[in-house]
């Protein structure tokens, strides 16, 4: 998601998309990205079957019960919301 003014924060499984371009390590850091384009986000993804955490604050989880084809579709649909934003 380079140059797509978006900040990947993980930790095994666990993984927290930040629309920012600084680094985000703190509350206060957090709190500087943009809650309305996740918002945005969050809801282009229900809108196709996809249930993210509706807020930025909240962490997502990839698990054993997450089918390849699962994640497949998963990472297209995001892929296609940021090729929209272009």
């Amino acid at each position: 998601m380079a140059g797509k003014g978006v900040t990947l924060n993980t930790t095994g499984s666990l993984f927290t998309l930040f629309f920012t371009t600084e680094p985000v390590t703190d509350f206060a850091s957090a709190r500087r990205s943009d809650p309305e384009q996740f918002a945005r986000f969050s809801r282009y993804l229900f809108s196709r079957g996809i249930y993210f955490s509706p807020s930025q604050m909240e962490e997502n989880f990839i698990s054993l019960t997450h089918t390849q084809e699962q994640l497949e579709k998963t990472l297209q649909t995001i892929e296609n919301y940021f090729n929209i934003k272009k």
